[in-house]
């Protein structure tokens, strides 16, 4: 009898520890900002100048080969070209209309794809425009379209990006999954990947309309990472010849609080009671580097949404180094050991901030 009480002591107190190393565990997760002392400050240097008439609200940046293209889609001109060694405006481009290099409407949100420029216009097309013809034909140049699919359950409404030469990804709402996939003729490419969070009042398209976030892929097509606003909470996947698998989702701890509008009964985000978190993304062969802020989202939105803090990590999802930027900006890009800043006030500003390998 002394025997088996002492047999269940011991399972007891095996257990009891158990729980105790778990719930230590669980006490000492690691904040997606904390990166121990692998930080870096970074100076800026200004790249570009100018008044704000000519760069109305630009609302994305990215760099190219000796070049930056700037996104201003409610200016006289859609986008805009500045050369990286002369500092100097090289030429804009697109306007609205109906003619060659006019459009009715274009999505904010660009990508630059082996020298070609990519955006969505308002007649559900993806346009992939040489950088070459265009920069040399500010008036009109020749353009591939390709149709996007948007149907009652598949609603793409933001940043679709090209993957490889088949695929194509993008953010909005859809019935199933909370990316969107389909080929370059517009066919839908069915996927099983649910979000990692949700409120349970919250279903079907609603999802994407509260839940948004950021798609960016690799250079070279073969991984690519969403990652959800409001959050801190980013995914990483794999594509294989067209066959998609989650490879990481890092252990986040902050999701968006939600609440049921009054006047419409829909459901939105608690800017009060959620963080600002996730405010930008950009990608390199090597680095996902995200814009994060750990404040609420409602001060956040009172200091004008500005990112200062980049955080870095590689493909697997291992941190690397967390920048801190000395000019906070309102959108960034990386190319390299370069980021690229936007900071918008008096007037428009491009600063480069360069920081270590």
């Amino acid at each position: 009898m002394e025997m088996k009480t002492t047999s269940l002591f011991k399972v007891f107190v095996l257990i009891i520890g158990m729980l105790m190393v778990g719930g230590g565990c669980k006490s000492h997760r690691e904040m997606i900002d904390d990166f121990g002392d692998a930080n870096e400050v970074c100076e800026c240097e200004l790249v570009f100048s100018e008044d704000d008439e000519l760069f109305p609200s630009v609302v994305d940046i990215k760099v190219g080969d000796s070049l930056l293209v700037l996104s201003h889609p409610g200016g006289i001109r859609f986008f805009s070209f500045i050369g990286l060694d002369s500092g100097k405006l090289i030429a804009q481009w697109g306007i609205r209309g109906h003619g060659p290099g006019e459009y009715t409407g274009v999505d904010s949100k660009i990508q630059l794809f082996q020298d070609q420029l990519v955006f969505m216009d308002n007649n559900k097309n993806v346009n992939i425009i040489e950088m070459a013809s265009l920069l040399n034909d500010t008036k009109g140049v020749g353009e591939k379209r390709e149709p996007y699919p948007y149907t009652r359950s598949f609603r793409p409404f933001s940043r679709i990006k090209i993957l490889d030469d088949s695929l194509r990804i993008c953010m909005g709402s859809f019935e199933n999954g909370h990316f969107g996939l389909f080929d370059k003729h517009g066919v839908i490419v069915h996927h099983s990947f649910d979000y990692p969070f949700k409120d349970q009042n919250i279903q079907g398209l609603d999802l994407g309309t509260v839940y948004q976030g950021f798609i960016e892929p690799r250079p070279d097509g073969k991984r690519f990472v969403v990652a959800f606003g409001r959050s801190d909470c980013f995914e990483i996947f794999d594509n294989q010849g067209g066959m998609i698998s989650l490879v990481y989702r890092n252990d986040y701890q902050s999701v968006p609080a939600v609440y049921k509008r009054p006047s419409s009964n829909r459901y939105s985000v608690d800017d009060d009671h959620s963080i600002a978190g996730i405010t930008g993304l950009s990608v390199t062969d090597s680095l996902i580097c995200i814009g994060y802020c750990g404040e609420s989202s409602r001060e956040h939105i009172k200091k004008g949404e500005k990112t200062s803090d980049i955080l870095c990590f590689d493909w697997e999802g291992r941190k690397m180094k967390k920048i801190k930027l000395t000019t906070p900006v309102d959108y960034f890009c990386v190319d390299g050991n370069c980021i690229y800043g936007v900071e918008q006030g008096d007037k428009m500003n491009v600063y480069k901030f360069n920081f270590g390998s």
